[in-house]
């Protein structure tokens, strides 16, 4: 295998590159799969099933508790969001080149001025993802597919249960 690079450099750079290729799909693949591991898991025992269902249900109903959107105020939040990532975006690209542009200024200190600009660029960054994954969780709860997503889970444990029960009698 004369191919192989021998030096610890390349397979850095190739490990750091493959981990950058492989980070979306692999979150992606966690997160379509994992409600299904959660309930491949509770099917083990009788027990953990009836845990597993009332979780769902204690889930399914603190949703019912809020209220229901149509799926035009869906549509409405959803285009909401994606023009604020875009404005959030055009404010980023100009805060760089601001960065760039008092970088050129002659400094009368010791203190770079597009320091300031970053950390402000920064916390605009966590802020935008904060309010962002709280948009994400209302438009959840309040979503007619995500209720009856739940209900349906529910119903397919349900009948799992009674029939691990059956197998028992």
């Amino acid at each position: 295998m004369d191919w192989l690079p021998k030096d610890q450099a390349t397979w850095g750079i190739v490990l750091a590159i493959a981990a950058i290729l492989l980070t979306f799909p692999l979150s992606l693949l966690a997160n379509l799969l994992t409600p299904k591991i959660r309930n491949w898991w509770a099917e083990r025992s009788i027990t953990s099933l009836q845990q597993r269902i009332g979780a769902l249900e204690n889930q399914l109903a603190k949703m019912k508790s809020h209220t229901l959107l149509s799926d035009d105020q869906l549509t409405l939040i959803r285009l909401s969001q994606r023009l604020a990532r875009i404005a959030f975006g055009f404010l980023l690209i100009l805060g760089m080149i601001g960065i760039e542009l008092l970088d050129e200024f002659p400094r009368k200190s010791h203190t770079f001025p597009g320091e300031a600009l970053a950390a402000l660029i920064l916390m605009w960054v966590l802020a935008a993802l904060i309010i962002d994954k709280h948009v994400a969780q209302f438009m959840n709860i309040r979503s007619n597919k995500a209720r009856e997503r739940i209900a349906a889970t529910i119903k397919e444990l349900t009948n799992k249960l009674r029939a691990r029960q059956k197998s028992y009698q």
